[in-house]
């Protein structure tokens, strides 16, 4: 049987669309992970994203599409940004309500499970109208991508250069980890802190070896920096003031660092 130009098009337009829907959904699903971290940034900036750093959720409806199913979700509430503005997560929508409350520097580890053909929205409830993201599972009508990539800070070029000799040894072996370089820390007199890498603040990280080095302008804060569940590892102390180095072995997961007094803690994510 001979078939005409236009009815081989008609027979093989079904196959090519259902190509292109098989290859947009290995797109989608490339970032998921069963793990979810969500929290704020410094400057305040509401965030939920998969392991990577991934972020999911737009402003508005329909949102990005996440599969439906069960996903643990690992808050660090981070209730104050860099000018002192007070923010409190509320993840919300069909069979799932989760809040931080009322209680600042809020950390928790919540499971949820995301129904099919349902929309979800995590707000600031100090500021609900203005910080805000909408995402969906698949039959909500939600887009069939997340929205950004995930951000990760990489490691300098090799140089000739030698590198500073750290102050201590790192607080897990070193033979079989990759130096990833340095990471540049500094606290102010009055006890703000921050950590960049390459002139960028850190938000992203590969697992592995980083020298923190430390300018420590404070007579009390120090710099401290901690894996969640874990003992943390001081770089300065309250009563230093100065510059020192320390090498730590970030492991995949959520870390964040914060003054030697209970203050203000910045979280970053450490990726395979």
């Amino acid at each position: 049987m001979r078939f005409g130009t236009g009815a081989l098009l008609r027979a093989l337009l079904p196959l090519v669309a259902a190509a292109g829907v098989t290859a947009g959904a290995a797109g989608t699903h490339s970032a998921v992970s069963s793990t979810l971290y969500a929290g704020f940034d410094a400057d305040g900036n509401i965030r939920l994203t998969y392991a990577d750093g991934t972020m999911i959720g737009t402003p508005g409806p329909p949102g990005t599409v996440v599969p439906a199913g069960t996903y643990t979700i690992n808050l660090n509430d981070n209730g104050l940004d860099d000018v002192g503005g007070v923010h409190s997560f509320h993840l919300f929508g069909p069979g799932v309500n989760l809040s931080a409350g009322t209680n600042l520097y809020d950390t928790a580890v919540w499971t949820a499970t995301f129904q099919p053909a349902s929309t979800y929205t995590y707000q600031d409830d100090d500021n609900p109208t203005t910080i805000h993201e909408v995402f969906g599972t698949p039959g909500s009508g939600a887009g069939t991508s997340t929205t950004t990539s995930p951000t990760t800070v990489a490691a300098p070029p090799a140089s000739g250069g030698k590198k500073p000799k750290p102050t201590s040894q790192d607080i897990v072996g070193s033979a079989t980890v990759q130096d990833r370089g340095t990471l540049v820390g500094t606290v102010t007199a009055a006890g703000a802190l921050k950590l960049t890498r390459d002139g960028k603040p850190v938000t992203s990280l590969k697992a592995g070896r980083y020298t923190f080095q430390v300018t420590d302008g404070s007579k009390s804060a120090g710099f401290n920096v901690q894996e969640i569940k874990n003992d943390p590892v001081a770089v300065t102390t309250g009563a230093f003031e100065g510059k020192r180095s320390k090498t730590v072995n970030l492991k995949a997961g959520q870390w964040f660092f914060y003054p030697s007094f209970v203050g203000k803690k910045s979280y970053f994510i450490v990726t395979t």
